[in-house]
Parts: structure tokens; C-alpha cells; sequence
């Protein structure tokens, strides 16, 4: 048959590290779903560039912690481009708050948002990986998996769960010529950290050994290379942090 160009999901895809992995993909010669909660002109304006390189992509709405939402995801891409190939679980969410301030319902969302919505995702794509024979799948966890947080436990909580999942998939699904890897930023300058003012970025840069904050295209090229070259790396937990956490 024809071969089709390799086809991937970016959750959480409008800006950030899920818009710059978006775009080094399809820099790669992969199609694209981009998938949105709220911000659709900007998933818009992503899919917009990736077309101007001459790569397809889609927008597509998608709340990971709702499972018919992944399978609508799924379903579209599948429709627009033929299969899907790779998998980046990138949608999170990060509501800053004290231990003693939390509430079961935002216990409940984020452990939803950032560790079930993974498994929704991954559960939607993956009889069509294992039809395929070949996949790629990429968790982005997050330092704090290692670290904690101490305004964000349900969020550090999830993020580790996340890196017990990657091994737990990667385990299973290796006889289907399908890896699963994780990385764990580190700071990066995305909209969780806009919230910090100019001198609280400047105070955290001097503790990072590179001397910055990283950049989203710092994790999207790490991403890229999970799911182009590393072709005998699964169950990986891969560190991009500029070095603020040496283990």
C-alpha cells in the first residue's frame, strides 16, 4: 500500500512545550493533532505554522480527563490522516496550592488532568498502535516527580504516578514494537512559570547551573529524539532541567 507519513497526538498542544513539540515534529515530517481545552485560536495558530511547512495538522478540542473526549481525538486523527503513530502526553495542570489548602475536588482534577488523562490517551490509540506494530509514546512528567513540591502535591503526586505508568506500558507493550519514555522538565518559560515576576526569574536562573530557564523547544527537541532515534530506549526517564537535579 501506500505509505502513509508518520502521524502524532500532542495533548495539550496550543503553546508551550506541547506547541513547540507540535512544531518539531512536523519539522521532522510528521502530521499533527494539536488538542486544546480553552485556547482554540492559539492551537489554531499552531496548526497554522505547522502548515506553512508543508506538514497537515489538525485543532482538536479535548479535555484528557474526559475519556470520550481522548477517543474523539483519536477518532478525528484517524479520519484525517490515515492512523496514528506517536503519542505525546503533554496536557497538565499545575494550580498552585498549600497541602492544607486543598480540596478532594482539586485533589480529584489534577490527579485527573495530568496522570488519568494519559491513560484515557493511551488507551485510545493504542489498538491502533499494536494493528501498526510500531509506536511511540512520550510522558511529560515533570521534575517535581523527583523533587516534590511544596505548593503542589497533588501535582508532584501525579507526575511520579506518571513515571510508574511509563515503566508499567513500556513493560507491556515492547512485544508491540511500541516504546514508552518520559521527561521530566525542569524550569521551563512557559505560562506556568509567566505567573512569577521578573526578579523571582532572575533569582531562580542563578540556581539552575546552565544559568536559565529553559526553553519549551529544550524539551520539544529531547521529545523528538524519544520518538525518532531512540529506537532501543523504552521505559526511559529522561531529565532536561539544565541540571538542577543530578541523581
Amino acid at each position: 500500500g501506500v505509505e502513509r507519513m508518520t502521524t502524532a497526538i500532542v495533548t495539550g498542544a496550543s503553546r508551550g512545550i506541547g506547541g513547540a513539540t507540535a512544531l518539531e515534529l512536523a519539522a521532522r515530517g510528521m502530521d499533527v493533532t494539536v488538542t486544546y481545552v480553552r485556547s482554540r485560536e492559539a492551537a489554531e495558530d499552531v496548526v497554522g505554522l505547522i502548515r506553512g511547512t508543508g506538514r497537515d495538522a489538525i485543532a482538536v478540542r479535548c479535555d484528557v480527563a474526559e475519556p470520550e473526549d481522548t477517543v474523539t481525538v483519536v477518532d478525528g486523527t484517524v479520519d484525517a490522516f490515515g492512523g496514528v503513530d506517536i503519542l505525546v502526553n503533554n496536557a497538565g495542570a499545575y494550580p498552585r496550592q498549600r497541602f492544607g489548602d486543598l480540596s478532594v475536588e482539586d485533589w480529584r482534577r489534577v490527579i485527573e488532568v495530568n496522570l488519568s488523562g494519559a491513560f484515557y490517551m493511551t488507551r485510545a490509540c493504542l489498538p491502533h498502535l499494536r494493528e501498526a506494530g510500531w509506536g511511540r509514546i512520550v510522558n511529560v512528567s515533570s521534575v517535581l516527580a523527583h523533587m516534590g513540591s511544596s505548593q503542589g502535591a497533588h501535582y508532584a503526586a501525579a507526575k511520579a504516578g506518571l513515571l510508574g505508568l511509563t515503566r508499567s506500558m513500556a513493560r507491556e507493550f515492547a512485544p508491540h514494537g511500541i516504546t514508552v519514555n518520559a521527561v521530566c522538565p525542569g524550569m521551563t518559560m512557559t505560562d506556568i512559570m509567566a505567573v512569577y515576576p521578573e526578579e523571582e526569574l532572575r533569582r531562580r536562573s542563578a540556581g539552575v547551573p546552565l544559568g536559565r530557564i529553559g526553553d519549551p523547544e529544550d524539551v520539544a527537541r529531547v521529545v523528538a529524539f524519544l520518538v525518532t532515534e531512540a529506537r532501543y530506549m523504552t521505559g526511559a526517564v529522561v531529565d532536561v532541567n539544565g541540571g538542577i537535579l543530578m541523581r
